[in-house]
């Protein structure tokens, strides 16, 4: 049986198993097993830095669409009140980072920095 191994790429954002399964106990139990990619961009805590740098108020607003044990995350960035971004995800968290994705960068392409 084949291990699956950790695909951490940071162009494409595919950072995870290369196995669909994921990963099995035994990667668990001997430590060879990575749950995160701690080197891939971190949105949400960029878009926080830039927020309170120039304190900005920063609000997430969500809708959860579909069935309640199977619904689809919709989230807006609001800075200001204003969207800047928005991102749709299984759950809320990736939600909330492909919104900031987006804040981020067209505060970033303003000259706003972390």
């Amino acid at each position: 049986m084949s291990q699956p191994t950790y695909n951490n790429d940071r162009t494409t954002g595919n950072c995870g198993y290369s196995s669909p399964a994921g990963p099995n106990v035994q990667d668990f139990q001997s430590g060879t097993s990575q749950e995160t990619c701690s080197d891939r961009p971190h949105y949400r805590t960029d878009l926080n830095n830039i927020a309170k740098k120039y304190r900005l108020k920063l609000q997430y607003q969500d809708e959860c669409r579909g069935p309640p044990h199977n619904c689809y995350w919709h989230s807006t960035a609001l800075i200001g009140g204003i969207p800047f971004g928005f991102g749709s995800a299984p759950n809320k968290g990736s939600a909330h980072e492909a919104a900031a994705q987006q804040a981020s960068e067209i505060l970033r392409s303003q000259g706003f920095t972390p």
